[in-house]
C-alpha cells in the first residue's frame, strides 16, 4: 500500500535488473503492474552489476537481448537503458559506468532542484528505517552467533552425510574404481606389458559397451563402434584421468537420527529466541540437499581422480617397468638374433625351436603382464578408502538450511561481524 501511494506521486520509474540474468522471469512479472502506472518515455531501464559482464558482450549480446525480450512481456517501446556498476573508474572497471548519465537524465526529466530533494528525502527514510531494524536486531539477541551456530551444524551435517554418501564401496564400484585404475595405467606404461594393458582396458570398454543390432546392420554405425573402440584412451593419454563416476546424490532418507533431534534444538532456537518463521521446525520442509550434493559430487570426482593418478603412478615406476619388461624384451631379442645367426649360417633350425620360442615369449608376456593387474587390482581396493579419507579431512558445508543466508544478511543489517 505504501508504494502504491507512492507511485501516484512519483515522475519517473527506474527498474533495476541484474547484468548476469536480467530477463528474470519474476523480475519482469513483478515489475509490470507497476510499469502499466507509467508512460514508456517515463521508465527507466538500469542494468547493474555491468563490471560482472564483459563490455562486448554487455553491449552486443546481453542489452539487445534483454530489450527484444522487454517487448513481449511489458507494453510500449523503451528507450532509455542505464548500465551502472559499484566499480567507476579505473582499470578494475569492466565497463562504462552510466551513473552520472542517469542523474543527469533524471534531472531534465523532473527538474534538478525537485530531483536532489527527492533524493535527500529518499536517503533519510533508508538510513532511518535501517537504525529502526538495526535496533529491533540488537534486542533480539546476537545475530552473529546465530550465524556461527548454523555454519556450525551444517558442517557438522555435511561430514555426516557425506560418510554416508560416499563410503559405499560395493562390488559395483570396486569394478568400476580397478577399470579406471586400468586405464589411467595404461597411459604410463610402455612396452609389452603397456600393449597388454591398452588392449585390456579397450576390451572391457567394450564388454561395457556391447554391440546393438545396428551396429551389426548398418556399415557406418560399425565404423564408427571400431573407431570408438580404436580410440578410447586418447582423452586418457593426454593426461585427463577419469574419476569415479559411482557418487550417490543426498537424499532425507541419509540424516543419521540423531542428526534430526540436533536440527529440532537449533530449529527452536531460531523460533523461540529469534522470532523466526515457526515453519522452520518443519525439518522436511527446511533441510535442502541440492547444494552438499553438487557439493560433494565435485570433491568426490576431484578427490577420486587424485587417488587414481597417484595409484597408477605408484604402480608404474621406472626400474619396474623396465624389469616386467626385459621380461619379455629380451627373449624376443635373444630369439631372433639366434633365427638370424643360424640363417645367415647357412643353417636351419628345428620347427619345434620357433613355435617352443613363441609360446615362451608369449608366457613371459603374460605372466609379467598379469603381474601389473595384479599390483592395479590391489591398489583399486584402497583406492576408494583414500578417497574416502580425503573428503573427510578436508573443511567443507553445504547449504543445508537456506534460512542462513537471511540470518547473514541481518547479521549485516545489525552491524555486527562473524568469522566468515
Amino acid at each position: 500500500a505504501v508504494l502504491d501511494r507512492v507511485l501516484e506521486n512519483a515522475d519517473v520509474l527506474v527498474c533495476v535488473f541484474d547484468a548476469q540474468n536480467p530477463k528474470k522471469k519474476d523480475t519482469l512479472d513483478r515489475l509490470a503492474a507497476y510499469v502499466r502506472k507509467f508512460q514508456p518515455k517515463h521508465v527507466v531501464l538500469v542494468v547493474n552489476r555491468a563490471d560482472i559482464v564483459s563490455p562486448g558482450s554487455l553491449e552486443s549480446k546481453v542489452i539487445p537481448d534483454f530489450m527484444e525480450h522487454l517487448k513481449q512481456c511489458w507494453p510500449g517501446s523503451f528507450e532509455h537503458v542505464f548500465c551502472t556498476s559499484a566499480k567507476t573508474t579505473g582499470e578494475e572497471a569492466a565497463t562504462e559506468n552510466q551513473l552520472d548519465e542517469l542523474r543527469e537524465f533524471l534531472r531534465k526529466v523532473s527538474g534538478a532542484q525537485f530531483v536532489d530533494e527527492r533524493i535527500g528525502r529518499a536517503a533519510f527514510l533508508r538510513e532511518s528505517a535501517e537504525e529502526g531494524v538495526r535496533e529491533t536486531l540488537r534486542g533480539q539477541g546476537d545475530w552473529a552467533a546465530l550465524s556461527e551456530e548454523i555454519l556450525s551444524f551444517e558442517k557438522n551435517l555435511s561430514k555426516r552425510m557425506a560418510e554416508v554418501c560416499v563410503s559405499d564401496d560395493g562390488d559395483t564400484d570396486a569394478a568400476k574404481t580397478s577399470f579406471a585404475l586400468l586405464r589411467a595405467a595404461s597411459s604410463l606404461w610402455w612396452g609389452p606389458v603397456g600393449f597388454f594393458l591398452g588392449i585390456s582396458a579397450r576390451f572391457r570398454r567394450a564388454v561395457e559397451t556391447p554391440l546393438r543390432a545396428s551396429d551389426l546392420i548398418l556399415p557406418l554405425a560399425l565404423a564408427r563402434r571400431v573407431r570408438a573402440f580404436a580410440s578410447h584412451d586418447e582423452t586418457n593419454r593426454g593426461g585427463n584421468d577419469d574419476s569415479l563416476d559411482t557418487f550417490r546424490p543426498c537424499s532425507w532418507n541419509d540424516i543419521p537420527q540423531d542428526a534430526i533431534g540436533d536440527y529440532m534444538n537449533l530449529s527452536n532456537h531460531l523460533v523461540g529466541d529469534f522470532g523466526m518463521d515457526p515453519e522452520l521446525r518443519n525439518a522436511r520442509a527446511s533441510l535442502v540437499f541440492d547444494d552438499l550434493t553438487a557439493l560433494l559430487e565435485q570433491r568426490w570426482k576431484k578427490e577420486s581422480a587424485k587417488e587414481i593418478r597417484r595409484s597408477a603412478r605408484r604402480c608404474s615406476g621406472f626400474w619396474l617397468q623396465l624389469l616386467l619388461n626385459a621380461c619379455t624384451i629380451v627373449p624376443l631379442v635373444y630369439t631372433l638374433w639366434t633365427i638370424a645367426k643360424t640363417f645367415f649360417k647357412g643353417e636351419y633350425l628345428p620347427g619345434a625351436f620357433y613355435w617352443q620360442s613363441l609360446a615362451l615369449v608369449g608366457l613371459l608376456w603374460l605372466l609379467t603382464s598379469w603381474l601389473v593387474q595384479v599390483l592395479l587390482n590391489r591398489a583399486s581396493k584402497s583406492l576408494l578408502r583414500r578417497t574416502f579419507e580425503g573428503i573427510l579431512n578436508g573443511e567443507f558445508a553445504g547449504r543445508i538450511l537456506p534460512v542462513r543466508e537471511e540470518v547473514e544478511i541481518l547479521v549485516r543489517l545489525a552491524g555486527q561481524s562473524t568469522k566468515n
